[in-house]
């Protein structure tokens, strides 16, 4: 869709393991809690996107990439060194 508009489009890939999402999903109020089921079939069916698919970028966000539960990408993190060169 993205090239039939000319507009660059940039996948997000949300890449957990069930059980991580299992035990997320868990911690959900009850009215926000998603059927186990529905987890499990939508997880066997997720594809990891590619770049041949027409995205400019796949970015992966991975456990990994949580401090605290935030979301804090592993490229957005900065030794202290460079932080301090970057606010010089």
């Amino acid at each position: 869709m993205a090239q039939k508009f000319e507009v660059n489009a940039i996948a997000v890939w949300i890449n957990v393991p069930l059980e991580r999402a299992l035990e997320q999903n868990a911690k959900r109020a009850p009215d926000e809690v998603v059927p186990e089921v529905a987890l499990r079939s939508v997880f066997g069916l997720i594809e990891t996107p590619t770049l041949e698919e027409g995205f400019l970028e796949v970015i992966e966000v991975t456990p990994n990439d949580y401090i605290d539960d935030c979301f804090v990408p592993q490229s957005w993190l900065m030794s202290s060194t460079s932080r301090e060169d970057h606010n010089a």
